[in-house]
Formats: structure tokens, sequence, C-alpha cells
């Protein structure tokens, strides 16, 4: 039985690690299965220790003392009691340095009006990547490379909630600038507007997708992005199963076409990766359909 698995690119200042938290009964027997994505052969080290439970500064679980010095998730000391990390507010820039690659800081953000921000960063040498979780620790988006190797993380934020920013230098080490800023809409009079994020969306045989844009409202206009996708000829949809496309009308001859996506496998090990990659798929997103046409979620 599949109890649970999690995700998490902060762990020991690495890229793609992972660390799974989960509440084990005394004497019960439980199954790990790690696996790798890498194609090359590589040694790596499965730490198994107390995730910690804390009542005011001391685990109930192993007795460790939090002296809120420690970084922990989030930003905050191990017990959370204490925040490590920098808060940043709207129109504020904060410039701090990376003296080493894999270096990582936190960021807390609570913006005072609901909208579209942009936390992007500025840097020379560096290369750090952006990860953005709400407040019970759920990744919401991520952001890497938009300009050269800086990214610009834009989401749409409620007013009075709290949110926190995971950055990491994949690089070398250097200066780098964060800044948090409104975004808006100046018409041609001169009013400002807010302006709305908009998903991107697929093409199909008959309909033409759009990249992510954002939308003014009251000028009712595509302020950037939103730029046309050509069509995807052979992205046809049966939902009523009588090889004819519901969109385009063409006879769709299946046997024409195997598909090898890893979604049909019949391989037991292989289902199993499949499953927790679609996991994530559903989480970002991404890859609603197969190539084939079949739905993953």
């Amino acid at each position: 039985e599949e109890l649970g698995y999690e995700y998490r690119d902060d762990i020991d200042m690495e890229d793609y690690d992972f660390m799974l938290k989960y509440e084990f009964e005394a004497g019960e027997e439980y199954y790990l299965l790690v696996y790798a994505y890498s194609e090359n052969p590589e040694t790596f080290k499965i730490i198994i220790e107390c995730g910690h439970v804390f009542e005011d500064d001391t685990c109930t679980v192993c007795g460790k003392v939090c002296d809120h010095t420690e970084l922990s998730f989030l930003g905050y000391c191990l017990c959370g009691e204490k925040y490590l990390g920098k808060a940043i507010k709207n129109g504020e820039a904060i410039e701090f340095e990376f003296e080493a690659a894999n270096e990582y800081c936190w960021f807390a953000f609570v913006p005072e009006t609901s909208g579209t921000y942009s936390f992007k960063s500025v840097s020379e040498t560096c290369d750090p990547d952006c990860f953005l979780y709400d407040k019970y620790g759920t990744m919401l988006h991520d952001s890497y490379d938009v300009n050269g190797m800086d990214f610009d993380l834009i989401y749409y934020f409620e007013a009075g909630e709290i949110y926190y920013f995971y950055v990491n230098n994949c690089r070398d080490e250097g200066s780098v600038k964060v800044a948090m800023t409104l975004m808006v809409h100046t018409a041609d009079d001169g009013s400002v507007h807010d302006i709305e994020f908009v998903e991107g969306t697929y093409s199909n045989c008959t309909k033409h997708g759009y990249t992510e844009g954002f939308y003014c409202a009251i000028c009712e206009i595509y302020v950037s992005g939103h730029e046309e996708l050509p069509l995807e000829e052979e992205w046809h949809i049966d939902d009523d199963w009588n090889d004819i496309c519901d969109l385009c009308g063409e006879k769709i001859i299946w046997d024409e076409y195997e598909c090898e996506h890893i979604c049909h496998s019949e391989d037991v090990f292989m289902n199993i990766l499949w499953k927790i990659a679609n996991f994530f798929h559903r989480l970002f997103g991404i890859m609603p359909f197969c190539e084939c046409g079949e739905v993953h979620y």
C-alpha cells in the first residue's frame, strides 16, 4: 500500500534530494522504494532520523532541544518559534551574498493587497532558482532561468496570507538582489489597473492554445503573454469511443500508431514510477493528456 511520498528540493542544500515524513508505528515493518531519474550510476546516502515533534522547544520523540539557530523548512528554526529567514514587502529589494553553490535562503511574504506579484532576482555570477510554498508547506509554483540564469516568479497572492520563497543558488558565489513588485497596467489615460494572471492552454486539432498571459479586465486586453500556439493536428478527442474525432470529425485509425509512453506500460515497476510522476504532473498542472490523446488525469 502506498502510504505517502514527498519531493523536496531544499534538503541538505542539494537540488534533487527528497525528504519523506511519516508517523511510524513501533514494531511494524515498512518498505521504502527509492528510485533515481539519473541515467548515470551515482552513489547516494539514505538517512533515517527523528522528524521531531516539538512541544515548546523540546522534541517529544527524541528529546532534542531547539536552540532557535538551526534553519529549517520555510525558514523557521526546528521548533518553529523563531523565523530565521528574511521578510520582504511589496516594493522592497533585498541584496545578499551566496558564498558558494548550493547555498539557499528563505523569504516570507504577507501581501497587504491581493493581486499578481513578481518576485525576481538579479545576479551576475549566481544561478538562483526559486520555489514558492504556502503556510502548510505545499509547493505552489517555481521559476528559474527566465532572464538569463535569474528567476522571475509571478503568482496571484491573497491579501493577509503568508507565503514562503526558497531561493537556491545553483552556481558560483556572488551577490543576488531579489525584489517584490505588484504588477499593474497603466492605461493610456494614466489610470492604474490590477492585472490577472491567466494560465496557458494546450492546442488540439481544431483549437489554438495560448501561452500564459496577463489580462487587464478593465481595459479588456492582455498586457503581455497570451501568444497563440500552433494547432496540434494529431491531438484528437474521442470521448464516445467511435473512432471519430469529436472535434474535427476525422477518422482515427488507432492501429497505425502505438504509443510508447510510460503510462501504457504493463510492467509493475514502471507503473509505480508512472503513478509517482503523474502525481507531480497533477500538482504542477502539466501533461494532462498523453501524446496519443489518452487522459492522464
